[in-house]
């Protein structure tokens, strides 16, 4: 179980763009980053935001959804990436 759970598509697809919003945000205060990190970050974000880019235009031309487990899939693996890296800057 994870904090997604029981969100709903929308509320999830939310939360991740929110999560996106917040660790542009973060990246830009910080000066500390190994090389290569930052790099990575705004890397696997943009890639993130291509997604959910994508995503929008699929549902808006055929009427359907994406589900719950697809953003928190997403958000998860976005984590993966920019959670360690975050945690050595802190």
């Amino acid at each position: 179980m994870t904090f997604l759970d029981g969100l709903g598509g929308p509320e999830a697809k939310n939360h991740l763009e929110r999560y996106c919003i917040v660790i542009a945000s973060e990246i830009h205060k910080f000066n500390t980053f190994e090389p290569g990190d930052k790099e990575m970050i705004e890397t696997v974000m943009q890639q993130t935001k291509n997604w959910l880019e994508s995503i929008n235009s699929y549902e808006t031309m055929t009427s359907s959804t994406t589900s719950e487990a697809e953003f928190e899939t997403k958000q998860n693996e976005l984590e993966a990436i920019v959670n360690p890296i975050m945690r050595r800057i802190y």
